[in-house]
């Protein structure tokens, strides 16, 4: 079947459930490139894609970016198209840090794997290509793509968040709402594998959601890198399980669950339950995939 013909097949269809737009670079919503496609009825990349898009119905549920570069303002143009998507998908794509999102008013699930922030490269600079600013999403992006400015509004959709993210720096008490964002929302798992973590971050991580959350399920974060200095009361040799349960008290945590996993490789991980001291607040699967670092 020929390209003609799929459009033609496009245009008759009443209920597709999924949208995936894979291996694009997506520009903003009214900029036209002049590049010709041989033969078509369409006269450029952009109004090819905003052909075929424009053809799916309202009933679309499930909305994918893979391998995409998405450094325009199209993306602030999609919730207009697709007012019923449940489910936003951005994997392995770049994701402009100066980049606006919509936000998807039915937005139940969303999930950020494999993916970075890039930025535009400055005029001094000589580079044609995007930069990496970060591997992982920050948690401003995150914040974008959430697409709210109010976080008790958020929570009342979205109610399962994945992400690979990238904390650095950004765990701060003075940086707390976009953390009390992500700590309400129902299903929420994270993976980081570059921030270097400590029970300190932890603590500011827990600290900043509502006590209301209390009784949701616990978050789930991996992390690859873990750096904490040995207790005080430190006396070797001390079990691990003894010697962090040390720790997390010094830090305002409690840990209510443990447990030692090996590996197929041979390298241990561990996955402990975490909650707050002495408040209430939502609760933390905490789990180090290379192990921990003490100093």
């Amino acid at each position: 079947m020929g390209l003609k013909h799929f459009f033609h097949f496009l245009g008759y269809i009443e209920k597709l459930d999924s949208i995936t737009l894979n291996f694009m670079t997506i520009h903003n919503y009214y900029d036209i490139p002049d590049n010709p496609i041989r033969g078509l009825i369409v006269k450029n990349n952009t109004t090819f894609y905003n052909y075929i898009l424009f053809q799916v119905k309202q009933y679309s549920k499930k909305l994918a970016f893979t391998n995409c570069h998405l450094v325009g303002n199209f993306t602030t143009h999609f919730p207009k198209i697709y007012l019923s998507i449940e489910s936003l998908l951005y994997q392995s794509s770049n994701l402009l840090d100066t980049g606006e999102y919509g936000k998807f008013q039915n937005l139940i699930e969303l999930r950020i794997v494999n993916c970075n922030v890039v930025r535009m490269p400055k005029i001094d600079e000589d580079q044609k290509f995007c930069q990496q600013v970060c591997q992982g999403v920050n948690i401003q992006m995150i914040y974008k793509l959430i697409g709210s400015d109010d976080s008790s509004q958020t929570s009342q959709t979205l109610k399962t968040l994945e992400a690979d993210l990238y904390v650095g720096e950004d765990l701060k008490p003075d940086n707390n709402h976009p953390w009390k964002l992500i700590t309400s929302i129902y299903d929420c798992k994270l993976r980081d594998h570059l921030t270097k973590f400590s029970f300190s971050m932890i603590y500011i991580f827990l600290r900043s959601s509502d006590p209301s959350d209390f009784s949701l399920p616990p978050i789930f974060l991996e992390i690859s890198g873990f750096r904490q200095k040995l207790p005080n009361t430190y006396k070797a040799p001390m079990p691990w399980e003894d010697t962090l349960r040390v720790m997390t008290d010094e830090n305002g945590l409690t840990i209510y669950g443990y447990e030692e996993v090996c590996t197929i490789a041979g390298s241990m991980m561990i996955v402990m339950q975490i909650k707050l001291k002495d408040v209430e607040g939502r609760r933390l699967t905490l789990k180090f995939k290379n192990g921990l670092k003490l100093c």
